[in-house]
């Protein structure tokens, strides 16, 4: 995605939809333990799948460092909105 960010022209808006790491204390872990859990033969598809999500979660940097780094890529006016208690998160900004 931050390969992305070099190549919008300058005036354009980035809108960036991701998936986080919900950062709820001792609960966050307990949610993305859920989704391991459902993950057991409970939904459909490869577990495989569902563990991938669970790990990219816990790997994908937080919302403000995401913010920082969109930033640091020549990008103002730069927010995010927290979804779902942060389970997900928009990122938006201009490119200068």
């Amino acid at each position: 995605m931050l390969v992305g960010l070099f190549v919008l022209l300058n005036g354009l808006v980035l809108v960036n939809t991701c998936l986080h790491d919900p950062r709820i204390g001792p609960d966050s872990d307990a949610y993305l333990a859920y989704i391991e859990t459902l993950s057991r033969g409970r939904l459909p598809g490869p577990r495989d799948s569902y563990q991938y999500l669970v790990e990219s979660i816990r790997q994908f940097p937080k919302q403000t460092e995401l913010a920082s780094r969109i930033k640091k890529a020549g990008f103002a006016q730069v927010r995010f909105m927290n979804l779902c208690g942060g389970i997900a998160a928009i990122h938006t900004g201009t490119k200068l």
